[in-house]
C-alpha cells in the first residue's frame, strides 16, 4: 500500500436567511422561516448544490415546533478519490470461458467520484413549562435517506455485472485478452449503494438551586427506528441491521448531572447503549 498523493479544490458559496412572519398576535407568538442554499464546485466531481428550508412556529411560550426539510451532500475522503492501490489474487470464475482462473486485481481510488446526496426530514417540538421553571423539553423525528451512497463493487459483482450487461460500465474494470481469459481487474469506489435511517431524538434539561448551588441536569436519547442498506446491485434488497452488533443500537443515551457552587464544580456522566 503506498502512500496517498492527491488534491482537489473547491469553489463555495451560500446564502442563508431568517425571516420573521410573525410575532405576538392572536394567531401565535412567532412564526419563523429559514432557509439557505450553498453551491460546491468540486474540480474532481463538478457542482452540486444542497439546500435547506425550515419552519418554527411558537403559538404559546411554553410550546415551540419546529421543521426542517433538506438536501445533504457527503464527497469522497481522500482514500476515496487517490488511495495509490492494492493488489491482491484470487481464483475466480470466468463465466466467457467457464473456467476458473487464478486473478490479480487491485483495489484503486476514483478521483471522479460524485458526492453522496441525502434527503432529511426533521420534525420536532420544544416544551418549556412556565409551571416548572427550569426545565425544558425536546423530541424530534428524523429521517434521512442517502442515495448514490460511496461503496466498492466486489469482484465477483463486478464481472458478473458486466457479463450480464446489467452494469455494461462494469467491463471498463474487467481486463480481458482475445480469448476472453481474464488480464487484471480493477476495483474502484462507485456511487451505487442506498442507505435509508429514521429515528427519535429525546432531550431533557432540568436546572435547580440546591443549598448554595446550582444542580442542573442534561438528558440526550435516541430510539433508532430503521437502519436500512441496499448495495444497488441486481436483485438486491433492502437489510435492515438496526440493533444488531457493530451497526445503529435501538436506543442510545447520555445523561450528566452537573453541580456548581462558588468556584466548585463537579459533573457526572452516564452513558449507555441498548444490547445489539
Amino acid at each position: 500500500y503506498n502512500p496517498l498523493i492527491g488534491s482537489y479544490e473547491v469553489l463555495e458559496g451560500f446564502v442563508e436567511t431568517a425571516v420573521p412572519l410573525l410575532k405576538d398576535s392572536r394567531f401565535g407568538r412567532s412564526f419563523e422561516v429559514n432557509a439557505g442554499i450553498r453551491y460546491a464546485d468540486y474540480s474532481t466531481s463538478g457542482g452540486v448544490t444542497p439546500w435547506k428550508l425550515g419552519f418554527t412556529y411558537s403559538p404559546v411560550d411554553d410550546v415551540t415546533l419546529r421543521v426542517t426539510r433538506s438536501r445533504d451532500i457527503r464527497a469522497g475522503s481522500l482514500s476515496v478519490l487517490f488511495q495509490p492501490g492494492q493488489v491482491l489474487t484470487q481464483a475466480l470464475f470466468n463465466p466467457w470461458t467457464g473456467a476458473t482462473q487464478t486473478t490479480q486485481y487491485t483495489t484503486y481510488g476514483n478521483p471522479k467520484i460524485s458526492p453522496e446526496k441525502a434527503d432529511t426530514q426533521i420534525i420536532g417540538a420544544v416544551f418549556r413549562p412556565r409551571w416548572v421553571p427550569g426545565l425544558t423539553f425536546s423530541v424530534d423525528y428524523w429521517d434521512i435517506d442517502v442515495k448514490d451512497a460511496i461503496t466498492t463493487v466486489g469482484v465477483t459483482a463486478l464481472i458478473d455485472g458486466c457479463y450480464t450487461g446489467r452494469f455494461p460500465q462494469y467491463c471498463e474494470y474487467v481486463g480481458r485478452n482475445p480469448d476472453n481469459s481474464f488480464t487484471a481487474i480493477t476495483l474502484v469506489p462507485v456511487n451505487l449503494a442506498s442507505l435509508h435511517v429514521r429515528g427519535l431524538d429525546f432531550e431533557l434539561g432540568y436546572s435547580v438551586p440546591v443549598g448554595a448551588g446550582m444542580l442542573s441536569v442534561r438528558g440526550l436519547a435516541t430510539r433508532g427506528l430503521k437502519n436500512t442498506t441496499n448495495s444497488g446491485l441486481p436483485n438486491a434488497v433492502d437489510v435492515d441491521s438496526l440493533g444488531l452488533n457493530g451497526a445503529m443500537p435501538e436506543w442510545r443515551y447520555n445523561v450528566t448531572a452537573t453541580y456548581a457552587q462558588g468556584g466548585f464544580t463537579g459533573a457526572l456522566t452516564a452513558r449507555g447503549l441498548s444490547s445489539g
